[in-house]
């Protein structure tokens, strides 16, 4: 994500630095000269600091403001909804975090807020849309995970126009319509680059005239897909990197490599990345141990485990985190391939 600064510079901005663009981008709105769709911003503050505490961020991902103005910005890594006065950007208060009761989330990731001030809250992992009134008590659940019509599958960033809530899905390629009592009313998009098709669409908008704009991550909608997504491949083994680059870099996907697991601690501490092919055996701090990190730093990412032979101590480890998906080497490409689209929710490249 890029923006453009007073002196015409561009920035790229981590997850962690989003809030501070946000803040320039709605405090001081648009530069002179829209027609050419040339934006100028200025810097106005940071909001909240890098941590798991209140007012803290682990992973950014959309904002709206309510009915009295504040800012609500969810947050895919420790799954709270925090609260801000969006003029002195003061933390006020936080809801959801992390769990299976009603008013908890798994990934929360869109975010809306009708005009009677009721929250809208789309769960990435577990399909669910979870309502909230005004002064951020659940409401009801709406919707799951899943492919049928009032289904969906990683939900991105949704919008609510006109009495209606639309919400895209990376999974499905779609996007999905709901009336704010949380019914299912139609559905628009398929895979594809054609007219009406859609290709892993990550927000759902209305324009100022009414228009619902499907924005695809790098605002791409093209076969080619060059930016379908971003993953890193964590090996001591130069060779290994290298095939597993080359396959993901043929199938459209960006690649960062890391040789260690430190190295790789400290990019996935740096910027948010869709899936981790992660080596279990390496000096220095082992694939366990890594794994372990990762899960402590970024809890709903994603990791596939690559093993050349079986130790049963490691696997009993890698499994007391949890469910784990693991290749074991040589890797087949088609097995690695098809890992990748599992979790990335991509079609292969027409």
């Amino acid at each position: 994500m890029k923006y453009r600064t007073g002196n015409g510079k561009v920035r790229a901005m981590g997850r962690m630095d989003v809030l501070s663009a946000l803040c320039a981008v709605f405090v001081l709105g648009y530069g002179s000269n829209a027609d050419a769709q040339e934006f100028t911003f200025e810097h106005v503050r940071n909001i909240g600091t890098k941590g798991r505490g209140p007012a803290q961020f682990m992973y950014v991902e959309d904002f709206a403001f309510d009915s009295q103005g504040r800012l609500l910005v969810t947050d895919a890594a420790h799954a709270w909804v925090q609260v801000f006065d969006k003029t002195t950007g003061k933390y006020i208060s936080r809801f959801g975090g992390k769990g299976d009761e009603d008013d908890q989330l798994e990934k929360p990731e869109g975010i809306a807020v009708d005009p009677d001030g009721n929250v809208f809250v789309a769960d990435y992992t577990t399909g669910y849309v979870k309502k909230y009134d005004k002064d951020f008590k659940w409401l009801t659940t709406f919707s799951d995970y899943g492919t049928q019509p009032g289904q969906n599958i990683k939900s991105e960033f949704i919008s609510i126009y006109n009495g209606l809530l639309y919400l895209p899905e990376a999974g499905n390629h779609r996007v999905s319509v709901f009336d704010l009592v949380g019914n299912f009313k139609f559905l628009f998009g398929e895979f594809g680059t054609g007219e009406g098709q859609l290709n892993n669409p990550e927000a759902a908008k209305a324009n100022s005239k009414g228009e619902i704009e499907k924005w695809i991550e790098e605002h791409g909608n093209t076969a080619t897909a060059a930016h379908r997504g971003q993953i890193l491949v964590v090996d001591d083994e130069p060779v290994i990197r290298h095939v597993f680059r080359t396959w993901l870099e043929d199938d459209g996907y960006r690649v960062a490599e890391a040789g260690d697991g430190a190295a790789a601690l400290a990019l996935i501490d740096d910027e948010p990345f869709d899936l981790v092919f992660l080596d279990l055996q390496m000096p220095g701090t082992n694939g366990v141990e890594t794994l372990r990190q990762i899960r402590d730093q970024v809890a709903a990412q994603d990791v596939v485990v690559v093993t050349g032979h079986y130790d049963g101590t490691m696997m009993d480890e890698v499994l007391s985190m949890g469910p784990a998906h693991v290749l074991k080497k040589p890797v087949d490409k088609e097995q690695f391939i098809e890992a990748v689209r599992l979790y990335t929710a991509q079609s292969p490249v027409q």
